[in-house]
């Protein structure tokens, strides 16, 4: 499958969302319990693709953070 930070880059074009949105959008098939893990996995590549310049957020970091596409 293609990679978490390519889904995320997807999704972002889509539409901006926070971790914790965009966790839900990307693994579709988690259980509920999950999804804060998720959402802090999905988190992390964020900030990593906030240091590459490949996406923006406002405010502080957080898993309710809305990021978008650079």
């Amino acid at each position: 499958g293609r990679s978490v930070e390519a889904q995320l880059l997807q999704a972002l074009a889509l539409d901006p969302g926070s971790a914790a949105d965009l966790a839900a959008r990307v693994y579709t098939d988690i259980s509920p319990a999950m999804r804060p893990a998720a959402a802090r996995n999905v988190l992390a590549h964020l900030i990593d693709l906030t240091g590459k310049s490949r996406v923006t957020h406002d405010g502080e970091l957080g898993t309710e953070t809305v990021f978008s596409l650079a």
